[in-house]
């Protein structure tokens, strides 16, 4: 009995949604397709340059890779077991750096400072984790409830170029 492997082919994502102005112009239609072309050569010649390369060198390239990851793992060991290191004038550094976010208590502060409470206090849901509530069944999905809990909405952008 032989077992066939059947391929399926990923959905791709549709951004109607969320894209801004999508007229789906033919310009950028043959400037995607280029972008694939090019980024299909350029797959096959590092291909070919990983194939030239000898195999004592990929062992050594793949040694000195290893000794990198396993040298990192050590000098964070270290650094937590003896402390950091920095040379300033060598430009070398093995450092925990401690970085602090504050959280401040609200009540207090609108009490003492009244009159800048409400431009510092800010009061809002975690969306994501409202989602998380909705996806869950446990708050309503019901964009009549969500009009009454959006104070506002900030759109920002990103490009998405992919093929």
């Amino acid at each position: 009995m032989t077992t066939e492997k059947v391929e399926t082919k990923k959905k791709n994502t549709d951004y109607s949604a969320s894209a801004v102005n999508l007229t789906n112009p033919t310009e950028l239609g043959v400037g995607l397709c280029a972008l694939k072309v090019c980024q299909e050569q350029l797959a096959v010649v590092q291909a070919k340059i990983e194939d030239s390369i000898p195999d004592e060198l990929k062992a050594q390239r793949d040694l000195y890779a290893k000794q990198i990851t396993d040298l990192n793992a050590d000098l964070r060991k270290a650094v937590d077991d003896l402390g950091s290191y920095q040379n300033l004038e060598d430009g070398l550094y093995a450092v925990k750096q401690s970085v602090k976010s504050k959280s401040y208590n609200a009540q207090p502060f609108e009490s003492s400072y009244p009159e800048f409470a409400q431009a510092v206090i800010i009061k809002s849901i975690d969306g994501d984790k409202l989602k998380a509530l909705q996806k869950g069944g446990l708050v309503a999905d019901d964009a009549r409830l969500e009009s009454l809990f959006i104070l506002s909405v900030k759109e920002s952008f990103k490009y998405i170029i992919k093929v």
